[in-house]
């Protein structure tokens, strides 16, 4: 397709149209994922992979957690696990920034 991700510091998952890239396509702040007051997590990498799902992302945090997230055609971009977050269910975080994500080439469904 003609779209691309990036992802930044400021806690904002940015989707483009190569076609266009003055106009942001699609926006999702990363967030912990808390019903009440909700922690804004600044992005450090961003991991795609075609036989992971054209669709889901991964995202290494500034505060040691890994996001998965799902771009679908014209709907809001869905967060689905907070990897690392205690309180969402993970084992622990690491105790400084995700400089890198990236799939099992064998098996896509994991990743380092």
């Amino acid at each position: 397709g003609t779209e691309c991700a990036s992802v930044s510091s400021d806690g904002r998952l940015l989707f483009w149209d190569v076609r266009n890239m003055a106009k942001v396509a699609d926006e999702c702040v990363l967030t912990d994922g808390g019903k009440e007051n909700p922690k804004t997590l600044g992005g450090v990498s961003l991991e795609w992979m075609q036989e992971a799902g054209p669709t889901k992302y991964l995202v290494g945090t500034e505060h040691g957690i890994v996001i998965s997230c799902n771009k679908r055609p014209k709907k809001d971009v869905e967060v689905g696990a907070w990897f690392g977050a205690e309180e969402r269910g993970g084992y622990g975080r690491h105790f400084g920034p995700v400089y890198a994500c990236k799939r099992n080439p064998f098996h896509p469904k994991f990743f380092l």
